[in-house]
């Protein structure tokens, strides 16, 4: 029931069609996860309208510090194409940093938007996305240069193909991320220090 709430803003998000398949998808990061926040908008009657959401998990990890870390593994986040541009995606996300008082922000993105919003709230560390890759999901991962700085890619994460179905639009809106084979499922493997 909550899949098929949030799988319009979905599919519009990810730029494909509203199909089981995606409103599967949607069951599948949302189901199970530590935190699912949604954000509801104005709503006449009884409806109540999703306009963003959020999809989490958090964990204790071991880094190359001393002490354990928090890392907030953002799974999945939606903003509602009428509420994009008002920064709710990130205002989203550094209530939920927080909330779990997360030491870093990790995530697995094809978007350059997601990349900004990551660079915005937290220190981007290499040997961080290189170090917490497996305990990410993400087994084998190859390190690619991405402009000026070498990344840490999850090699076919989205089983061979890209998150997003309307790959003109995809690109013409700006979010691909050169060099990067979204075509392939590759997505960069992304964990950075919150800044506090």
């Amino acid at each position: 029931m909550v899949a098929a709430g949030l799988a319009p803003m979905t599919a519009a998000g990810f730029l494909k069609e509203l199909t089981e398949s995606v409103i599967a998808d949607v069951e599948n990061h949302v189901l199970g996860v530590d935190r699912l926040r949604v954000i509801v908008g104005d709503h006449s009657g009884s409806a109540v309208v999703p306009i963003a959401f959020s999809a989490s998990n958090v964990r204790r990890v071991s880094t190359y510090h001393p002490n354990d870390k928090t890392l907030f593994q953002l799974g999945g986040i939606i903003v509602g194409r009428s509420n994009q541009d008002e920064g709710l995606g990130r205002k989203l996300v550094q209530d939920e940093l927080v909330q779990t008082d997360a030491d870093l922000l990790g995530f697995h993105t094809q978007s350059l938007h997601m990349l900004a919003l990551g660079h915005h709230i937290s220190d981007y560390d290499f040997s961080l996305s290189s170090g917490l890759a497996e305990e990410m999901g993400t087994p084998d991962s190859e390190v690619v240069m991405l402009g000026k700085r070498p990344s840490v890619i999850h090699i076919g994460r989205y089983g061979g193909k890209s998150l997003y179905g309307d790959q003109m639009r995809f690109s013409r809106q700006g979010m691909r991320i050169k060099g990067l084979n979204t075509r392939n499922g590759d997505a960069v493997v992304y964990v950075g220090k919150v800044k506090k």
